[in-house]
């Protein structure tokens, strides 16, 4: 095996067979791994391990740097509910006291909440409750996973803010997409959706994009075949019940992932393990990647090309707005309407 790539999501036992597989033992030099949706700082700097996604300081920053571009968002007070218990959760959650701050924004309160203990429902109804209680229109950042998060919005509009409130999502969001938002497009009023909530998310950036897919920015020639013909002809093949998921930003990446190991690959002069996580730390300059969920280059401005600990510290993110499709209020889809690249 010369590298791997997938991972998973951040969690303790992603973060164990990271260490485990990249570290260099006397029997072996230790495995390349390119991961495809972990965002987790704990990644950063772990031998061998090389992340297409955007770190959680740069998600969060940018939703920070979005947040302050947002006048309609000032004097809003800052509600961050997180798990404490949860590494990705939590990790955002310092992350964004660091970002808010250096965008001289401040947090109200941090609000707790427990998505694997037996009191979660309760948890977070009363994280809505104390939000409600402090602000009619609250501004809350949900550091959380995509399961939790239509309870909280439903909680928010029960305790009477949630016709007020802005939520701005993680990208764990992202697999909100996979079943169409159907979680939160069942939500009865005043737990409105549409103009409230927003997440940060990785695709390519398009800022015009309006009520489709995010591929309609793909440039990538052999992306678009791929899931604009073969896609399509598995769902054929499948009665419809291959390939639904759109092309999100975690289908992207995925792709970026193993396009970027081939690419490694054929820029190494030989083809095996120690020459293969040289190539990739050699990602950067005239050799980064251009990935169909924006380039990813390891170096940082003031490295004059060498590898930043397998991180793209200005990977693009996108912050995505969820709507009500024109013509169909109970179909929900995304527009991208803030980016930094």
């Amino acid at each position: 095996m010369i590298a791997v790539t997938g991972m998973g999501q951040t969690r303790s036992q992603t973060l164990a067979a990271a260490r485990t597989l990249g570290n260099p033992a006397d029997s072996w030099s230790g495995i390349p791994i390119v991961t495809t949706a972990p965002t987790g700082n704990e990644f950063v700097g772990m031998h061998d391990v090389f992340m297409t996604a955007a770190t959680d300081s740069r998600q969060a920053q940018v939703a920070a740097d979005f947040i302050r571009s947002r006048p309609d968002l000032a004097g809003r007070r800052i509600f961050v509910v997180y798990d404490p218990s949860d590494p990705y959760s939590s990790d955002l959650d310092g992350n964004y006291s660091s970002a808010l701050q250096a965008d001289s924004l401040s947090v109200h309160t941090h609000e707790e909440y427990g998505a694997d203990s037996l009191t979660a429902g309760y948890d977070i109804n009363n994280v809505a409750r104390n939000v409600c209680t402090a602000a009619s229109n609250p501004l809350v950042i949900y550091t959380g996973r995509a399961n939790e998060f239509p309870t909280l919005v439903g909680d928010l509009g029960d305790d009477g803010c949630g016709s007020q409130a802005v939520l701005i999502g993680d990208d764990d969001l992202t697999q909100t997409e996979t079943e169409n938002y159907q979680d939160l497009s069942q939500l009865p009023p005043p737990a409105l959706v549409s103009g409230h909530v927003y997440y940060t998310s990785f695709a390519a950036a398009c800022p015009d994009l309006s009520m489709t897919d995010n591929a309609a920015c793909a440039t990538n020639d052999k992306f678009t075949s791929l899931y604009a013909t073969d896609a399509a002809d598995e769902r054929a093949k499948h009665n419809g019940a291959a390939f639904q998921t759109g092309w999100n930003g975690e289908i992207m990446l995925a792709y970026d992932a193993v396009s970027l190991v081939l690419d490694a690959a054929n820029r190494a002069s030989v083809v095996d393990r120690a020459h293969v996580q040289a190539s990739l730390a050699a990602t950067t300059g005239a050799d980064a990647y251009p990935g169909v969920a924006g380039p990813i280059d390891f170096a940082t401005p003031e490295s004059s090309g060498s590898a930043e600990d397998g991180a793209d510290a200005r990977k693009q993110v996108v912050v995505q707005e969820i709507l009500a499709e024109p013509g169909r209020p109970g179909k929900l889809v995304p527009r991208a309407v803030y980016h930094e690249s």
